[in-house]
C-alpha cells in the first residue's frame, strides 16, 4: 500500500478538519483522510509541504499563506477560494507556489483576489483572481541580486479596478496572462498596471479595460506602466466604453508614465480604443521617459462617434518629454496613412527606418 508522505496534504469538501490530512491509501479516501478547510491544512503543514485542494468552493475569510508551501488546486473552474470580507488569498511569506485555482474576493471594498505582499520568490501559475481593487496584486517587493523574484504565469486577473496590478514591486515577470478591468473602481482603471517597478518583464499579455461605467474624468487603460525600467513583448491593449461620457474622459491603449533615463523596451505592440466620446490614445507617453518600440499597430480610436458627440483620436501621443519615442521598425496606424501624432513642446517621435510609418485603415 502506498501512503502519503508527511509533507503531502489533502483538502476536500468531503473531508473533516479532525482528519490527518494525509492519504492512508490510493485512491484517496477523502472523507476519512482529507481536511475540510484550506486554513486547517496550512496550520498543520510545515514549510516545504504541498497541499492538494480537491474540487469545490471553499469560503474561508482571511486565508493567509503564511508558510513556504505549495498550494495546488484542481483547476480554476474546479477549485474556488471565496471570501466575503477580505482578500481571498494573501501570500505573506517567500518561496510559495500557488497553482490551478480561483481566488474570488468581494466586488466591493478594498479587496484583492490574490495579493502578494512584500515578499519575493513567489510563483502564481494557472490561477484566476477577482477583486474589487485588483484580481492579482503584487505589492512592494524590492530588487536584489539573483533571478526574478515573482512570476505570474498563465493567469487571469479580473477586477473593477485593475485586473493585474504590480505596485512598487521589482523584478516581476508576467507571462501569458490576461488582465481585465471592468472600469468601475478608481481613477486609473487598467487591465494590467505596473507602478514604479525596476526590471519588470511582461511577455504575451492582454490588457483590457472594458467598461460600462458612466463616470467622467476617468482614465480607462489597456496596459499602464510607470516602471522605471522594463521589457514588454507581445502586448495587446484594448480600452473601450460605448457610453456617451465627458469629452475629458481618456481612453488609452498603452500608457507609459515612467520617468527614467533607461528606456522602456516594447516589442510587438497592438493597441485599440473603442469609444463614442472622450479622448483616445493608442500609444501615450506622458512623462520624462524613453520608449523604444519594435513593431506596432496603433489605434487611438475607431470611428464609433455619433453626430454631435465629441471624440478625439490620437495614435501616438508624446507629451513634453526629454527623450523621444523611438520607433525602430514598422508601425501601422489607424487614423491616416501617416497616422495621427501629437507632440508637446519637447516631444519627439523618431523613426529609425525610412519606410515607417506604413499602412493605414486597419
Amino acid at each position: 500500500m502506498f501512503l502519503d508522505s508527511v509533507h503531502t496534504w489533502h483538502v476536500s469538501k468531503a473531508g473533516n478538519d479532525s482528519n490527518s490530512g494525509h492519504a492512508g491509501q490510493y485512491p484517496v479516501n477523502l472523507a476519512a483522510d482529507a481536511k475540510l478547510t484550506i486554513g486547517a491544512a496550512i496550520a498543520a503543514a510545515a514549510a516545504g509541504d504541498t497541499i492538494f485542494v480537491w474540487p469545490g468552493s471553499y469560503t474561508e475569510n482571511g486565508l493567509n499563506l503564511s508558510k513556504q508551501l505549495t498550494l495546488i488546486g484542481s483547476g480554476i473552474e474546479a477549485t474556488k477560494i471565496i471570501s466575503t470580507t477580505s482578500d481571498a488569498l494573501r501570500i505573506s511569506v517567500s518561496h510559495c507556489t500557488v497553482r490551478g485555482l480561483s481566488a474570488i474576493a468581494p466586488s466591493s471594498g478594498v479587496y484583492d483576489g490574490i495579493s502578494i505582499y512584500k515578499i519575493p520568490h513567489t510563483t502564481i501559475e494557472k490561477c484566476y483572481g477577482f477583486g474589487n481593487v485588483s484580481g492579482i496584486h503584487v505589492i512592494e517587493i524590492e530588487s536584489g541580486i539573483g533571478g526574478y523574484y515573482t512570476e505570474i504565469i498563465n493567469c487571469k486577473g479580473f477586477a473593477n479596478g485593475c485586473g493585474i496590478r504590480v505596485d512598487h514591486a521589482d523584478r516581476v515577470k508576467l507571462k501569458d496572462c490576461l488582465g481585465h478591468s471592468y472600469g468601475t473602481y478608481g481613477t486609473w482603471r487598467a487591465g494590467i498596471y505596473f507602478y514604479l517597478g525596476v526590471e519588470d518583464i511582461a511577455e504575451n499579455i492582454i490588457g483590457i479595460c472594458s467598461s460600462e461605467a458612466e463616470d467622467d474624468y476617468i482614465h480607462f487603460v489597456g496596459v499602464y506602466t510607470e516602471s522605471i525600467t522594463g521589457i514588454f513583448k507581445n502586448i495587446l491593449c484594448l480600452a473601450e466604453n460605448e457610453l456617451t461620457l465627458s469629452p475629458h474622459t481618456e481612453f488609452l491603449g498603452f500608457c507609459n508614465m515612467g520617468a527614467s533615463h533607461s528606456p522602456l523596451l516594447i516589442n510587438n505592440l497592438l493597441t485599440r480604443v473603442l469609444a463614442y466620446s472622450g479622448i483616445g490614445y493608442g500609444l501615450y507617453n506622458g512623462a520624462n521617459g524613453r520608449i523604444i518600440v519594435n513593431g506596432a499597430s496603433l489605434s487611438g480610436g475607431l470611428p464609433l462617434q455619433e453626430e454631435g458627440i465629441s471624440f478625439l483620436a490620437t495614435d501616438i501621443y508624446n507629451a513634453d518629454t526629454t527623450f523621444p519615442i523611438v520607433i525602430s521598425d514598422y508601425c501601422l496606424m489607424q487614423n491616416s496613412r501617416s497616422g495621427k501624432i501629437y507632440e508637446g513642446s519637447h516631444g519627439l517621435t523618431q523613426w529609425l527606418r525610412q519606410n515607417a510609418p506604413v499602412g493605414a485603415g486597419l
